[in-house]
C-alpha cells in the first residue's frame, strides 16, 4: 500500500543503515492509513513491544485505531543523535504522517518528542500538547521502558494517557502551564481555594519548611504552593503563606491548616507530590494527614 512505497530499504542517508542485517532498514508506519492515532517510539516496535504499548492504551480507555511508527527507521545498535534523527523525520516521517493523516500523534519519549517537535526534556513536557506537526497535535510522554526501569512511573503514564484521551474525544487538555498564581492574602481567598480544591479532580502541592525536623518546637511551615486541576484539564496554581514572617497568616497559620484539612484529604482526590514523603511528614504532624496517589 502506500506505506510500503515509502520505504526505501536501501536508504544510506546516515549512519544508522551501515551494517546492519537485512530487513532492519527503514522500516515504515505499520497499520491502517485511516488510524485515528498514530504513535511514535524511538524505533520502530517489535510486535511485543506494540502490544505492550496497546495493552497500556487499552487500560487508558483509549480505542481509537492506531498506526505505529519510529522517530528513527532503522533498528541498529548504533545510539541515534540529532542528526540521525531529524534525518528520518524530514525524510520519511513527515510523509508517513501526512499519508495517514491521524487526528492526534503520541510522541513516547525524548527521540519521538526531539523528531516530532524540535524539544527536548520528555519530562518537562510530556502530559499536554507541545505544538503540532502537519496541522496534528502532538501529545508527548514517557516511554514504558522508563517504567520497566521505575514501576513508580507507571500511575503518571497512564494519567498523561488519560489526558491524551480526553483530546481524543474533543475535551480540552492542558496545553501550557497555568500562568496566573493565585495568593491566598485573605480568609475569602481562603475559602476560594477550599471550594477550588472540595471540586478539583486533583492538585499538585509542596511547601516549604524552616528546617528538615518536623517536631523541634520552632518547626514551622513556611508556605504551601498548590496546582489544582479539573476534570476538563483547566489548572489553577495557588500560593499560601503560612508561618514565613512576611505572611499575613504567620500568627495563626496553624488554623489555615485546619480549614484546608478537610478538602486536601477529602477521599476522591488525586494527589501529587515531589519527595512527599518529606512534605507528607510535616503535614501529618500539623494536622493534615494528606494521602498521595503519585510522588
Amino acid at each position: 500500500g502506500l506505506l510500503a512505497e515509502l520505504r526505501d530499504p536501501l536508504c544510506t542517508k546516515c549512519r544508522l543503515s551501515e551494517g546492519i542485517s537485512e530487513g532492519s532498514t527503514c522500516l515504515i508506519s505499520r497499520g491502517s492509513l485511516n488510524s485515528e492515532i498514530l504513535v511514535v517510539t524511538k524505533y520502530p516496535l517489535t510486535s511485543r513491544s506494540q502490544k505492550e504499548m496497546d495493552q497500556y492504551l487499552d487500560e487508558a480507555g483509549i480505542t481509537s485505531s492506531r498506526a505505529y511508527t519510529g522517530a528513527v527507521k532503522c533498528r541498529s545498535e548504533k545510539e541515534p543523535g540529532k542528526q540521525e534523527i531529524q534525518t528520518c523525520s524530514t525524510s520519511y516521517l513527515e510523509e508517513e504522517i501526512r499519508t495517514i493523516s491521524p487526528k492526534a500523534i503520541l510522541a513516547i519519549g525524548n527521540e519521538a518528542l526531539l523528531a516530532l517537535t524540535g524539544k527536548v526534556g520528555i519530562m518537562k513536557h510530556r502530559g499536554r500538547v507541545v505544538g503540532e506537526r502537519e496541522n496534528t497535535p502532538v501529545f508527548p510522554t514517557i516511554s514504558p521502558a522508563m517504567i520497566r526501569r521505575n514501576p513508580g512511573q507507571r500511575a503518571g503514564f497512564l494519567s498523561d494517557l488519560s489526558h491524551f484521551s480526553r483530546l481524543l474525544r474533543g475535551q480540552k487538555a492542558p496545553t501550557a502551564p497555568p500562568k496566573r498564581i493565585r495568593m491566598v492574602t485573605t480568609p475569602e481567598g481562603l475559602k476560594a481555594l477550599g471550594r477550588a480544591l472540595r471540586t478539583a479532580e486533583g492538585a499538585v502541592y509542596d511547601i516549604e519548611t524552616n528546617g528538615f525536623g518536623e517536631f523541634r518546637p520552632t518547626s514551622i511551615i513556611a508556605s504551601l504552593a498548590l496546582t489544582v486541576w479539573d476534570r476538563e484539564g483547566n489548572a489553577e496554581c495557588w500560593a499560601v503563606g503560612l508561618g514565613h514572617p512576611e505572611s499575613p497568616w504567620r500568627g495563626k497559620w496553624r488554623r489555615v491548616l485546619q480549614v484546608l484539612q478537610s478538602s486536601l484529604c477529602r477521599s476522591g482526590l488525586r494527589v501529587v507530590a515531589h519527595n512527599g514523603k518529606f512534605d507528607g511528614r510535616w503535614m501529618h504532624q500539623f494536622g493534615v494527614p494528606i494521602q498521595l496517589t503519585f510522588d
